[in-house]
């Protein structure tokens, strides 16, 4: 069979594995204009697969699951809310970030940063981060997050990985601004969205269906959430 790709004829016969070479480079392309993105526009949308493999996915939504929801109304900086939440990490002012739910944080730990997503993300941002939070949304008719900044809930957060689980919802926009211009977006399921802490975001009322995000925060801090903002409640949310 001769497979066509980036104007690249390959047979059976690839002596020099030109077609890995081909989706390597592809990749470092598309990486390379994510963190462009990022940087320049404050945020990109992009397919898992860059990051996660199918099976990663698979099982990142079989935990998801499974861990217990609670109910959120105000955010870390007093924003109204209102969806449901499912922990794995918390990550409260004053205090290193801790694992709850630990069996099945554990497990959702050895898939968002093992060794593989290490390097991805680490090829992504041409640096080393750690993961200071993570947490299932679950947003369902007339579910909303209000207009909030990331960094109130810690001001060392540099960016926020949503992994969109779900597609079958209604409106649930989300909605970020810049220099006071709305810009939004509606990310296909599986889909990757990471975005920088310190733009302006909230997610718009779900009118149908159940729109669900796993969500985790980037940062190179180490040490203790040194938040101002961040309310005895926390209950921020994506």
């Amino acid at each position: 069979m001769t497979i066509l790709r980036d104007n690249i004829v390959y047979g059976k016969s690839d002596p020099f594995n030109m077609e890995q070479w081909s989706k390597n480079n592809f990749k470092e392309e598309r990486m390379h204009n994510i963190i462009k993105n990022i940087k320049n526009k404050g945020i990109d949308n992009f397919d898992y697969q860059l990051i996660y493999t199918d099976n990663e996915i698979n099982n990142i939504i079989k935990i998801c699951k499974e861990v217990p929801l609670e109910r959120v109304m105000i955010g870390d900086a007093s924003e109204k809310n209102d969806l449901f939440v499912g922990r794995f990490m918390n990550d409260i002012a004053g205090q290193k970030p801790f694992l709850v739910n630990n069996e099945l944080a554990n497990s959702i730990m050895n898939i968002l940063l093992n060794n593989k997503s290490k390097k991805n993300f680490s090829n992504l941002f041409k640096d080393n981060y750690i993961i200071r939070r993570v947490q299932l949304n679950s947003m369902r008719k007339n579910s909303f997050i209000g207009l909030h900044l990331d960094t109130d809930s810690n001001p060392d957060y540099d960016y926020n990985v949503i992994i969109n689980l779900s597609c079958n919802y209604e409106s649930g926009i989300f909605t970020y601004y810049i220099n006071n211009i709305p810009y939004s977006i509606r990310p296909k399921k599986n889909s990757i969205t990471i975005s920088r802490c310190d733009i302006l975001h909230e997610v718009k009322k779900v009118e149908s269906g159940e729109r669900i995000t796993l969500v985790f925060f980037l940062s190179k801090n180490t040490g203790i959430n040194q938040s101002k903002k961040q309310k005895a409640n926390y209950a921020n949310a994506e």
